[in-house]
């Protein structure tokens, strides 16, 4: 032992009364007023980083005083944080009988819009060309990866897909030599078609299967996506019921993905940041095939 100004140390133990504290070769343990144990105790070994640079608690100082402090700065955060109200609203009535396109054209890209996305409704291929053209140009977009979806040979996809040929932007399509994601992962965009799309939440649906890999609409940084009109729906109930009647008919796949806007991550502060897990651009073209471009979800 030592008075307040001395020192005793062993080979490995030094004691130090002045500030009293025991320290082991790999572990400390320390307190104001309690050197072995107490709510200030500080443990901290190569293995066990809990008393790390960030994450010493000074002598005196309980774990609830911490959890206080931390909870205390998340609350301040949440009060001086500028929070818009939600973005979305309450769905009109749906009236019966046929829906009106036009009108779910206008809510779905309000929806997707409200969350970082954007939609444009392209009447003929040639606006599509335009409009696909200048989107790829706004976001930096030289490669586009397709998918190998046999609904591109569909009659009413084939004008869609022959618009694509005059966009400016180089097209690679995965085939035998080229699998879909060392092609998507080099890509500046992927390009998909729906399956079917809420005008309520701005949701787009997506059918994994046979040339139609997950990589294309999630590794590429900007998400493209064609849209038939006959596929945007009102609501999810009306989706989920297309979605029943298409399992009916080609059986379940390994994956349906619903897409609304980029990717959004949040951490425990509330923090969102944009393309950390998915594309950070979304545009979706909404397109009108005649009814053609959705086989077997058209009931």
């Amino acid at each position: 032992m030592a008075a307040d100004s001395n020192t005793n140390a062993g080979a490995g133990n030094p004691i130090a009364a002045a500030g009293n504290a025991i320290a082991g070769a790999g572990n400390i343990i320390a307190s104001a007023s309690n050197p072995v144990a107490g709510a200030g105790n500080i443990i901290a070994s190569a293995g066990n980083p809990i008393a790390g640079a960030r994450n010493i608690a000074h002598a005196g100082m309980t774990a609830d005083s911490h959890e206080e402090r931390f909870l205390a700065k998340l609350r301040a955060r949440l009060v001086t944080s500028a929070r818009p109200a939600h973005p979305g609203s309450k769905p009109p009535h749906e009236p019966a009988g046929a829906p009106d396109v036009h009108r779910l054209v206008q809510r779905f890209a309000q929806e997707l819009a409200a969350v970082g996305g954007r939609a444009e409704y392209c009447a003929t291929p040639d606006e599509l060309a335009s409009r696909l053209g200048a989107a790829c140009r706004e976001a930096g977009v030289a490669t586009i990866v397709l998918e190998a979806d046999p609904r591109w040979a569909l009659p009413g996809m084939a004008p869609w897909r022959r618009a694509l040929d005059r966009i400016g932007c180089e097209l690679i399509v995965p085939d035998s030599e080229r699998r879909p994601r060392d092609v998507a992962v080099h890509a500046d965009a992927g390009l998909t078609i729906a399956d079917f799309a809420i005008a309520d939440t701005g949701t787009v649906g997506l059918w994994t299967g046979p040339g139609r890999a997950r990589v294309v609409s999630l590794l590429p940084p900007v998400h493209l996506v064609l849209l038939p009109a006959d596929a945007l729906l009102a609501r999810r109930g009306e989706a989920l019921r297309r979605m029943a009647a298409k399992a009916e008919g080609e059986g379940l796949p390994s994956q349906v993905m619903l897409i609304t806007g980029p990717s959004r991550t949040g951490d425990i502060e509330g923090e969102l940041t944009v393309g950390v897990h998915g594309p950070g651009k979304v545009f979706v073209f909404i397109v009108e095939t005649g009814g053609t471009a959705q086989p077997g979800i058209n009931q």
